[in-house]
């Protein structure tokens, strides 16, 4: 097991070429395998300095660097620290932190068009932050029932906390991942309340209000 540095952990997942498939899909893609402690370690650093450690890299290799790191069929790390001996309160700690990844990444880089919807406008960053919480599954994750209720309780905190985000790629992201929740019965009445407490935004444009009917439903895609 090679112990990388937190600048060249940085660079093994975002400094690559943006190519079909992914680099990290490649049959010789360089891998290495950290303990879940330095892992989460080094997860919940790079969200708390997103905004500075990201800039050097394009949108699209921020985009293929954040799928990598959340997709279970990526990399699985987030997942593998999540499920694993990793302390409850650093696992919660790194969920509180993706507010930076919201408020320091995609809403400074992101597009403001709906990717439910092909808006044409939508840009490079724009489909990691869709799909954060569908691809994560941070809410499906736990040791034991009360590390689950635990770690979800977090996500929900988290996603309330970007809805307040005046950028509708961001409230999207958060309608899309409450609008699971809610199709799976997983805290439904305290999901519907967040999104009912979110539409009484007056200033919503009309498609984005639609979205979150259809995530208080759970019928939204």
């Amino acid at each position: 097991m090679e112990k990388l540095t937190f600048e060249e952990w940085i660079s093994w997942i975002f400094n690559h070429e943006v190519v079909k498939p992914a680099w990290f899909y490649g049959i010789n893609a360089p891998f290495y395998e950290l303990n879940h402690d330095l892992s989460v370690q080094y997860v919940t650093r790079l969200f708390q300095e997103a905004g500075e450690k990201l800039s050097v890299f394009s949108d699209e290799q921020v985009n293929q660097g954040l799928y990598f790191l959340i997709d279970p069929g990526a990399s699985g790390i987030i997942c593998q620290a999540v499920v694993n001996d990793v302390e409850l309160n650093k696992v919660r700690e790194l969920i509180f932190t993706i507010n930076n990844i919201y408020s320091n990444i995609f809403f400074k880089r992101c597009t403001p068009y709906l990717s439910h919807l092909n808006e044409s406008g939508v840009g490079a960053l724009n489909p990691v932050c869709y799909m954060w919480w569908d691809v994560s599954a941070f809410g499906s994750l736990g040791r034991n029932t009360n590390s689950e209720e635990s770690i979800l309780e977090a996500c929900l905190e988290t996603m309330r906390k970007i809805l307040e985000l005046p950028h509708d790629a961001c409230r999207e992201s958060a309608l899309h991942g409450l609008g699971h929740l809610v199709r799976m019965n997983r805290k439904k009445t305290l999901c519907q309340h967040l999104i009912a407490e979110f539409l009484r935004n007056n200033y919503l444009r009309q498609e984005l209000r639609d979205y979150a009917k259809a995530a208080q439903n759970g019928t939204a895609q």
